[in-house]
């Protein structure tokens, strides 16, 4: 026989699973809104510029098709205020890798990865 006590923690973890199952499908819903966005931009061209784009000077020959997933630039350059960051390098980077960039801070990481998502190369 089941004491009142087991069959309180029962109902108890059913509507937790419940709660959090709930909870779950909103996220999900929440995550597909925002891929869908997202993917909309990219389509129409409206990728964020960051600010910091407008004082740079980012020269290359992109290599690959324009709607190609993987990106192929070759002469790459960049400069920041007449500073130059990245000079006459091969930028190769295959769709579905992950990547990691080492260096001092303010050697122009995130400079790069905003110019090449806004497609600042020509």
């Amino acid at each position: 026989r089941l004491s009142p006590a087991t069959m309180g923690r029962k109902e108890d973890e059913k509507r937790r699973a419940k709660a959090k199952a709930k909870a779950s499908g909103k996220k999900d819903a929440n995550a597909d809104r925002v891929d869908k966005v997202e993917k909309e931009a990219m389509l129409k061209g409206n990728v964020k510029r960051a600010a910091v784009l407008d004082t740079a000077v980012v020269t290359g020959v992109l290599a690959s098709q324009k709607q190609a997933m993987d990106v192929k630039i070759e002469q790459f350059s960049m400069s920041v205020y007449g500073k130059e960051f990245i000079k006459d390098t091969k930028l190769e980077l295959n769709f579905g890798r992950r990547y990691g960039l080492i260096g001092q801070n303010g050697a122009g990481k995130s400079t790069m990865l905003a110019a090449i998502a806004a497609r600042e190369v020509p």
